[in-house]
């Protein structure tokens, strides 16, 4: 009996939420525990449970970045990337004392898009500090523009995790 957990940073139930039921519910081992960290601000879990086969047990995280997707000022970007480096130095053990608690033997990262993305950086950073291998990563995204903003910005959260 193994224990899995999935990583996933969502705000309502769709393509990549489908897929981590899908996911879960042909899971092989049917005597594995599952475990699912999603985001407190996720608004569907009762309709996410629903779709679920099998026991799952949820862990809720604060989101603390608290981005919102239809902030489309230039301003409101930059300040969001600057509250997203802070948090990255502030959270860099972001799950770790789960993680140790737990004794979790494998962890995927379900990626639904930015503003996920640090968080799925964080989590995957402190799984190898946790367990010295790399997570398994299942990117599910919608194509973007190349933007020199969120390069500086990966690239500065990088070097400091």
């Amino acid at each position: 009996m193994r224990k899995i957990g999935f990583f996933l940073y969502s705000e309502k139930v769709a393509g990549v939420e489908n897929y981590l039921v899908n996911l879960i519910n042909s899971w092989p081992g049917n005597g594995d525990t599952i475990f699912i960290f999603i985001n407190k601000n996720f608004k569907s879990i009762k309709k996410l449970k629903k779709k679920l086969r099998r026991k799952v047990i949820f862990f809720i995280y604060d989101d603390f970045l608290k981005y919102s997707f239809s902030n489309n000022s230039f301003f409101k970007k930059i300040i969001y990337k600057i509250k997203s480096v802070l948090f990255a130095i502030s959270k860099k053990d972001f799950l770790f004392d789960i993680f140790n608690n737990l004794k979790l033997d494998n962890f995927l990262i379900v990626n639904g898009g930015y503003p996920g993305a640090i968080y799925n950086l964080l989590v995957a950073k402190s799984w190898k500090k946790f367990k010295f291998k790399k997570t398994w990563m299942v990117i599910h995204n919608y194509p973007k523009k190349y933007n020199y903003l969120n390069f500086i910005n990966q690239t500065i959260i990088d070097y400091i995790i």
